[in-house]
């Protein structure tokens, strides 16, 4: 028997791993090619910070740079690490 505590994710344990990325705004995204879902870093090309319709990333389950779809810009991440930088 499962809980919903057992679909529990760890947005900061993923955001931590080298395969979200080294800059840009923490997002969950959504692979295009096998659908998988992870926290990956996106870079801010538009006026609006909160729009990062899709960017290209590598998909370690795919093993290919792919499209992903931005499903949520994760606001407490940014707001954590802007937090992590002051003295």
């Amino acid at each position: 028997m499962s809980s919903d505590s057992d679909n529990v994710r760890d947005l900061e344990a993923e955001l931590d791993r080298p395969e979200a990325g080294e800059h840009g705004v923490p997002v969950d995204a959504m692979c295009t090619c096998c659908k998988c879902v992870t926290v990956k870093r996106a870079s801010i090309d538009e006026p609006d910070p909160d729009f990062v319709p899709s960017f290209r990333h590598v998909c370690r389950r795919c093993k290919c740079v792919t499209w992903w779809n931005v499903i949520a810009v994760l606001r407490g991440l940014i707001d954590a690490e802007e937090d992590g930088d002051e003295p």
